[in-house]
């Protein structure tokens, strides 16, 4: 019998995972994220503890499909650089966006954009770029 000592939560990221086939040919993939744990096992009949990793994957849902976030809770952060790609893109962004992060950073960011988003965006980085 073990027990269980330390638990550490790592970073965590996403990915898709295989759903199997929808249609002939064609693999349906959902988005999960993914968070590693650390922990420590210790086990009566050796003396050393030992190190194993627990994997938590959790199915990322719309942000707008049931259960909804609510529109004031609908908040994440990207930051770009100055030609506008994505450098980083917050977790929470997500499930309202519905791309994983490493699909957005090194992208424009006006690609993504809903089309009548475009011109406002545009005129507030070219505003941004004056000063």
């Amino acid at each position: 019998e073990s027990s269980t000592q330390d638990c550490m939560e790592e970073k965590s990221f996403f990915c898709r995972i295989s759903a199997g086939k929808e249609r002939e040919n064609e693999i349906c993939y959902h988005p999960f994220r993914m968070t590693p744990y650390l922990i420590k096992v210790q086990d009566p009949e050796i003396a050393e503890d030992q190190l194993c990793c627990v994997l938590l994957a959790e199915k990322v849902h719309s942000g707008y499909e049931a259960p909804r976030i609510p529109p004031d809770k609908r908040i994440f952060t990207t930051t770009h650089t100055p030609t506008c790609l994505f450098q980083d893109v917050d977790e929470r962004a997500v499930p309202l966006l519905g791309y994983l992060p490493q699909d957005l950073i090194g992208t424009p960011v006006l690609v993504h954009l809903h089309p009548n988003d475009r011109p406002l965006m545009l005129a507030i980085h070219k505003k941004i770029l004056q000063y």
